[in-house]
């Protein structure tokens, strides 16, 4: 094999630069992976080095081609290897690297494991081929591994929405209107998410519809949210997490208001950074309307829809760059409801009865919120197969 495998232009450099080998066109990845802007976290990058580790291994102590020479054939074997074969080369812990009994192996691989090598491969082939580092991607027709589940009713898993946060929050923001954006959006999904709203619940409710009440009976005081135009024309109260509230405030503050919104206040819940025209027809500027207070209103469930497609799909686009096309793939079908029913699974999950689950999403129908927490006829069948409940055995009579 040459030293030198670098493919690319007519003077055989890439934009990898000149790399002696594949492990070094590995470390490339690798660098850019934490140059990124936010950087992949110290826990990926680590995982992403030990599969490298394995791959390198399998390459050396096989006398298998490297990476950048392989075909479908190639990956399908190393990928079978560590399925059924890999566990025949476990090494004990500690044992030095540099031992002739070191492996990269401490324990058989699991499926959950083999897929996230497969994804992780996926991914260094991906940038090999973009980086012109290879010719043809010999995982193109075989993906990145098992995907996540589309989750049933469509539900956006609360990691993922974590990810999509925490890229907004590392992001910057130069302009005012850009500030005044990030504040704006991020309340709005964590709203959705934390109390289950619904799209026109949202935009057609004002800063006054949050009130603090005191329980008479335990004395203690929560926030609450006026649903003034719940499904079906009804009015309601939901409950507010005080997590939210401080988000509120900070998302106040940005556009000149003060933390806590005022009984009765008018303000809509969804400002834009648009200028609210004056009655003499003038648009102030940014700086002049935040002085004046006089936001535009967000009222259009269409407008609220573009605010977190826009946020999912820059995240599901950051998410492409690592490899990670199945979490890329469902950020861009989600939704605004697709927050609703996190905000119902959640509650599910965390052991919560379905008939308070039922209330918190202001559902008349109970099987709605079935549906919406997966409890369907399939979960009622599955509880009733042999095995899952204890039956005493019946005496002989």
């Amino acid at each position: 094999m040459s030293a030198d495998i670098v493919v690319g232009g007519s003077d055989g450099r890439s934009v990898l630069g000149l790399v002696t080998d594949d492990w070094a066109a590995a470390e490339v990845w690798l660098a850019t992976l934490k140059a990124r802007n936010p950087p992949v976290s110290p826990r990926t990058l680590s995982s992403y080095r030990s599969e490298m580790g394995r791959l390198k291994w399998y390459c050396e102590k096989f006398r298998v081609v490297q990476p950048s020479h392989w075909t479908l054939q190639d990956v399908l074997a190393y990928l079978d290897f560590l399925r059924t074969r890999a566990s025949q080369h476990i090494s004990r812990r500690r044992l030095p690297q540099h031992d002739s009994a070191w492996t990269p192996f401490r324990k058989p691989l699991g499926p959950t494991s083999v897929s996230h090598a497969q994804k992780v491969l996926h991914a260094l082939f991906v940038f090999w081929f973009q980086t012109g580092h290879v010719k043809q991607n010999p995982m193109a027709g075989l993906g990145g591994g098992a995907q996540r589940a589309a989750p049933t009713r469509h539900a956006v898993p609360p990691d993922l929405i974590d990810t999509v946060i925490g890229l907004m929050d590392k992001r910057d923001y130069v302009t005012l209107v850009a500030r005044l954006t990030y504040a704006r959006n991020r309340f709005l999904i964590q709203l959705i998410e934390g109390v289950g709203l619904r799209a026109s619940e949202v935009v057609l409710a004002n800063m006054g519809d949050f009130e603090l009440m005191s329980d008479p009976r335990s004395m203690k005081t929560y926030w609450s949210l006026l649903v003034r135009h719940g499904k079906g024309g009804y009015v309601d109260r939901v409950p507010v997490p005080y997590a939210l509230i401080e988000q509120l405030g900070a998302y106040r503050q940005a556009f000149g208001l003060p933390p806590a919104p005022q009984p009765g206040e008018a303000t809509a819940l969804v400002l834009s950074g648009r200028t609210r025209r004056s009655d003499n027809g003038v648009r102030p500027s940014v700086r002049g309307r935040r002085g004046a207070l006089q936001w535009g209103e967000v009222r259009r469930r269409a407008t609220l829809w573009d605010i977190v497609k826009k946020e999912f799909a820059e995240c599901a686009e950051y998410l492409d760059g690592l490899g990670n096309t199945a979490d890329a793939e469902l950020l861009r079908r989600a939704s605004t409801h697709w927050l609703r029913h996190t905000f119902g699974k959640t509650q599910l999950l965390a052991g919560r009865d379905v008939r308070f689950v039922q209330k918190l999403l202001r559902q008349r129908d109970i099987r709605s919120t079935m549906i919406y927490t997966e409890l369907d006829f399939f979960d009622m069948a599955r509880g009733l197969e042999p095995g899952t409940v204890e039956v005493p055995e019946r005496s002989a009579s």
